[in-house]
């Protein structure tokens, strides 16, 4: 994924709950699975758009909450990276 966007600091699932809302209702992807939950309380939800893809993740290891994608997204977060 090229674009990044931490949505916490801090990794809560009702957080990530809200961002998988806002990735469906304000930027229309449709989830491409249900969300997977690790064993370590880690979750994680792939969403398509034609090419475009998102990936919502409530990371334990990292202890955050953010969003992934291969086009930049019109959002407001914590922080953003990018690979370009």
């Amino acid at each position: 994924m090229t674009y990044g966007y931490t949505v916490a600091d801090a990794a809560a699932s009702d957080i990530f709950y809200e961002a998988v809302d806002f990735v469906k209702s304000a930027l229309h992807f449709v989830p491409s699975d249900e969300p997977l939950t690790d064993v370590d309380g880690s979750i994680r939800q792939r969403f398509k758009r034609g090419t475009d893809e998102i990936i919502v993740e409530s990371d334990v290891q990292v202890d955050y909450v953010g969003i992934r994608s291969n086009v930049s997204l019109p959002i407001r977060c914590l922080h953003k990276w990018t690979t370009e």
